[in-house]
């Protein structure tokens, strides 16, 4: 038996080099490309699966209809989860405004702390007496309390923002999971395999 070096020439060892390099490259690209994708493709298999059965059901009311059962659940489902999520969203922004709004204008009015409060061991009379301050002055705690917050703000930030990209990224998973619907015998089947 011949080995490589004795099958190829110099320049075409160089060349198939240059091509392993130049597709172990792409691969990794593509890698790169499609691992933000990866999560969706994910639970769109999942709620294909575990939705199938609902699915197939709406087939057989419709006669044997599996788009538009497909089209139909999705809707639905979108529906369940976009209702909630956008009253939810909007609410939070409705209380934070109210909330500045009362803090700009000094309007802010705290129910009185409660004297059960002082029984908390290690932090509740450190608590009652800051919940009292704030009840008499607000402004004043929050002076107090600002340059302890303010390192949150940041995390914080990150988490709402993290927490709105995984929404989306669920709202797209609905979505895709409507197209894979027809397919769930196949997913559960590669599932179990």
């Amino acid at each position: 038996m011949k080995s490589l070096r004795q099958l190829l020439t110099g320049e075409d060892i160089i060349q198939l080099l240059i091509r392993v390099v130049l597709l172990g490259l792409l691969i990794i690209w593509t890698f790169l490309i499609i691992r933000p994708f990866v999560p969706i493709l994910a639970w769109s298999a999942v709620l294909a699966v575990a939705f199938y059965p609902a699915f197939s059901w709406v087939a057989k009311i419709l006669g044997g209809r599996p788009k538009t059962a497909a089209a139909i659940l999705t809707l639905i489902t979108l529906g369940i989860v976009i209702g909630p999520a956008t009253w939810l969203g909007l609410s939070a922004v409705d209380g934070a405004r109210e909330l500045a709004k009362q803090l700009g204008t000094g309007d802010l009015a705290l129910q009185s702390a409660p004297e059960q409060l002082k029984s908390w061991p290690v932090v509740g009379p450190w608590l009652y007496d800051l919940w009292d301050q704030a009840y008499n002055n607000i402004r004043a705690v929050l002076r107090e309390v600002a340059p302890y917050l303010q390192p949150l703000a940041g995390p914080l930030l990150s988490l709402a923002g993290d927490a709105s990209l995984g929404t989306l990224q669920f709202l797209v998973s609905v979505f895709v999971a409507g197209f894979l619907f027809p397919h769930g015998p196949r997913l559960v089947a590669a599932g179990r395999g």
